[in-house]
C-alpha cells in the first residue's frame, strides 16, 4: 500500500517538475527571441540576446548610458552575495540588512530610469513606462513585435537636441543635421558633447 503512494506521489512530483522545467524553457526561449527583436530594432546584433550580463549592458547601450551599467552590476552581485547570506543565516548584524535593503532600493531606482529610457528610446510615453516596470515581460513583447520603432537613445537624443538648439541661439550654421537613429554616432557619451560633423561644416561666422 505505501508502495503504490509513494509511487503515485512521486509520478505527481516527476510530472509537475517537468511541466515547470517546461514553461521555464519556453519563457527562456521566449526572452531571448524578445530581446533578440528588440537588440534587431536598435541596430544590435541580435545574438547579444544569448550573452548573460551582456545583454542587460545592450539594454543601457540603446537607451541610457553604458556608464550607469558598470553602477547597476555590482549593486546586483551585492545584493545577490548578502541575499544568499542572509538565507543561511550568516547575516546576523542589523547592519547588513539594512545595506541589503538600501542596495534593493538603489537597483530598483536604477532599474526605473533604465525602463524609462527603453520606452523613451521607442517612442514611448510615461503610461507604457509605467507598464513596463510594473509588468516588463510582456510590454517588452510588445516593443518587440509591434509597429514601436526604435528612434533612437533617449539620453542622446537629448543631449543632441539640446545641443542643436544652443548652436541655432548662437547663429552658427552647422548644416542640416538628421536627426535619425543612425546619425547620433556624433555624439560622444564621455564628454556629453554633441561633435561637430566636420563633413558637413559650413562656417558661417568668422571668430576673433
Amino acid at each position: 500500500m505505501y508502495d503504490s503512494e509513494f509511487a503515485a506521489y512521486l509520478g505527481i512530483f516527476i510530472i509537475m517538475a517537468v511541466v515547470v522545467l517546461f514553461i521555464g524553457l519556453v519563457i527562456s526561449i521566449l526572452n531571448i527571441v524578445v530581446n533578440w527583436r528588440i537588440f534587431e530594432k536598435a541596430n544590435i546584433p541580435g545574438w547579444a540576446a544569448l550573452i548573460p550580463v551582456y545583454n542587460y549592458y545592450c539594454f543601457f547601450k540603446l537607451a541610457w548610458n553604458p556608464i550607469y551599467f558598470w553602477i547597476a552590476c555590482p549593486i546586483n552581485i551585492a545584493i545577490s552575495a548578502l541575499y544568499v547570506m542572509q538565507k543561511y543565516d550568516l547575516l546576523m548584524d542589523l547592519r547588513f540588512y539594512l545595506l541589503f535593503w538600501v542596495l534593493c532600493f538603489l537597483n530598483m531606482i536604477l532599474r526605473g530610469f533604465l525602463k524609462y529610457n527603453i520606452a523613451k528610446s521607442f517612442g514611448q510615453g510615461f503610461p507604457f513606462f509605467i507598464g513596463l516596470f510594473l509588468f516588463e515581460f510582456v510590454f517588452k513583447i510588445v516593443l518587440a513585435f509591434a509597429d514601436d520603432k526604435y528612434i533612437g537613445n533617449a539620453i542622446m537624443r537629448r543631449n543632441i537636441d539640446g545641443a542643436i538648439g544652443y548652436y541655432d541661439s548662437q547663429n552658427q550654421n552647422y548644416g542640416n543635421v538628421n536627426k535619425k537613429a543612425d546619425d547620433y554616432k556624433n555624439f560622444d557619451f564621455a564628454s556629453n558633447n554633441f561633435q561637430r560633423p566636420t563633413e558637413d561644416r559650413e562656417d558661417t561666422y568668422t571668430e576673433s
